[in-house]
């Protein structure tokens, strides 16, 4: 029989005991638990579970006893599940008008229904009369205020999908929560460059010749969550930040439309790519030399694999981190780190940092090497795990393990089989 997948987002006050109760509960209900994220910010505790049933279930009865959990351990408790073939869709909108009129234009080629747009002020409100749709308008300027009316508001239109069609807010943890890889936002920039505000002016500034936008879903760090589509267009020398601005926001309005119907079309499935793989080839590393691993990290764009935009690290940025994380080092008494490298642009900013890091070389021994050396059997080509710089550190380096890796200076790493 065919899998009923079932999210459920549990929101409150942290404490203990939360998520081995809601597993159990799924568990004891004949459900099996397929994902689990859970994160506390400043008290605030926020939990998604992904579960499955292979039985026939009565959701209604999954979801009162849910709720009895929730209220039993003082957690707000919702379940979504999209049986249906058609989704229910809020827009949530500012004052620029050319993301929402695009998708107003195309509502009847969704496969979805836009049930509500809610703006934070009235001036689109004519755009959804015209479209024949409910327009509610939300003035707050407190922002947790705002956030409580807009719950309301996706609760009584049974909300399945957000988007935020130039939505000049931030949505607080306490509401993206409970729509986890609901929330689409259109960003004015080829993330991860230039996140933030004043993408257009940010990319103008800086004499940016490739400048574009990003649709992408909502995660609780600002314009981090996972990309779904990107689009760009040249700038050319008779550009001004004006009409940076007017071809990026035509760019804006086509590639948000374009996301939503990929999402729409149950086309999407979210999951990091890179960091999958990178994953993989530190556990085998570190199972075969010994090494603790630090998660990925990544920053900056390569416009050479476009459209990919695979990240490497700046120059400067390199050093700064590499201080914070030698500071925590030393004071856990490891002394030597191996820096993986998987992205030949990152090899200049690890040579640069030879002056910067002057004062802890001489406490912590570092070596540098380009992973794909040691893909070469298993994978075709880097590009899969290029956007990435992995740190492995261990207080014996066996640098024998190592296939002609490159050292901090450039040169071919050593294959002797002593310990470093």
């Amino acid at each position: 029989m065919r899998k009923t997948i079932v999210g459920i987002t549990v929101v409150g006050k942290d404490r203990e005991g939360v998520v081995a109760q809601f597993t159990s509960f799924v568990f004891q209900n004949g459900g099996n638990v397929e994902k689990v994220n859970q994160n506390v910010i400043k008290g605030l505790f926020g939990m998604y579970l992904e579960v499955s049933f292979t039985s026939k279930i009565n959701f209604k009865q999954l979801d009162s006893g849910l709720q009895k959990l929730g209220k039993k351990l003082r957690m707000e408790v919702s379940t979504h599940s999209e049986t249906g073939a058609e989704k229910n869709i809020a827009i949530f909108a500012t004052k620029e008008q050319h993301c929402l009129k695009e998708i107003l234009s195309a509502k009847h080629a969704l496969t979805g229904k836009i049930s509500v747009v809610v703006g934070t002020e009235r001036a689109l409100a004519p755009l959804a009369k015209k479209a024949k749709i409910p327009f509610v308008v939300i003035e707050d300027r407190s922002q947790e205020k705002a956030e409580e009316k807009l719950l309301k508001i996706c609760k009584k239109y049974q909300v399945d999908l957000i988007v935020l069609a130039r939505y000049m807010r931030i949505l607080t943890p306490n509401f993206v929560w409970r729509y986890p890889n609901r929330i689409i936002n259109i960003h004015p920039s080829l993330l991860p460059a230039f996140p933030g505000s004043l993408a257009y002016a940010q990319a103008f500034e800086r004499g940016t010749k490739i400048v574009g936008v990003t649709s992408h879903y909502v995660t609780e760090n600002l314009d981090q969550g996972p990309i779904i589509f990107q689009d760009s267009f040249k700038v050319i020398p008779e550009d001004t930040l004006e009409s940076i601005k007017k071809r990026g926001q035509k760019l804006e309005a086509t590639t948000l439309l374009k996301a939503v119907k990929l999402h729409l079309d149950n086309k999407l499935e979210v999951r990091w790519r890179d960091s999958d793989i990178v994953t993989e080839i530190a556990s085998r590393l570190a199972k075969k030399c010994g090494f603790i691993v630090f998660p990925t990290i990544s920053y900056g764009v390569s416009e050479e694999h476009a459209p990919l935009f695979n990240a490497s690290i700046s120059d400067t940025l390199l050093p700064d981190l590499l201080k914070e994380i030698f500071h925590s080092l030393v004071k856990n008494k490891i002394k030597s780190v191996v820096i993986l490298n998987g992205h030949h642009g990152n090899a200049r900013a690890v040579q640069h940092s030879t002056t910067p890091l002057s004062y802890w070389r001489k406490i912590i021994k570092l070596r540098y090497y380009s992973y794909w050396h040691f893909m070469k059997h298993e994978f075709d080509h880097a590009g899969f795990v290029e956007t990435s710089l992995m740190l492995a550190i261990s207080d014996k380096v066996k640098t024998g393990y190592f296939r002609q890796g490159q050292d901090e200076k450039g040169e071919k790493g050593v294959n002797n089989k002593g310990d470093e």
